[in-house]
């Protein structure tokens, strides 16, 4: 088979394409896999540290069979960050009014036409009024490499507010 047992929660090809009206996916994002040497050891951190490859062995192979357009992770920490720019195609990280610490690796994702996706550029929902959302989508978009943010919404009227706030800046 195409995925082995091992790379559990990756679904098959044609399981990602079905009903997506085309044949290639532009991107995937995953998740870090946090490793903790703790209470159940050094087995179990290796354990993710392989689980953690595989899935990105999976989908660099997705990404040369022409399946995927580009693959990226969301990053915690700088050091994190600045490795996926290095394997990867496409970085997430958090940049926000309050939180600027993983400029470096937007600066690094710009440099090296990398993509950057940020998340909770918005403060998870904590920033009050439509001249803050406003003034977090200019402090968002105005830094290096920056094409894309996922932004929550609890309708579409709200969703139809941050696109009009959007295009003010």
């Amino acid at each position: 088979s195409f995925l082995s047992s091992s790379n559990k929660g990756l679904p098959k090809p044609p399981r990602l394409l079905k009903g997506a009206e085309t044949f290639m996916v532009e991107t995937v994002q995953c998740k870090p896999i946090e490793v903790h040497v703790g209470e159940r050891g050094l087995e179990r951190a290796v354990k993710h540290l392989k689980r953690k490859m595989a899935t990105e062995g999976i989908l660099r192979e997705l990404k040369r069979r022409g399946l995927i357009r580009c693959h990226g992770m969301s990053s915690k920490t700088v050091e994190g960050g600045l490795r996926v720019v290095r394997e990867m195609d496409v970085v997430m990280a958090t940049c926000n009014l309050d939180y600027n610490a993983e400029l470096p690796v937007l600066e690094a994702a710009a440099a090296q036409g990398k993509g950057v996706l940020i998340k909770k550029g918005l403060m998870s929902g904590h920033v009050t009024g439509q001249a803050g959302v406003r003034d977090s989508f200019a402090h968002v978009f105005s830094q290096p490499g920056v094409s894309s943010m996922i932004v929550g919404t609890i309708n579409p009227a709200h969703l139809r507010d941050n696109v009009r706030l959007l295009e003010q800046v």
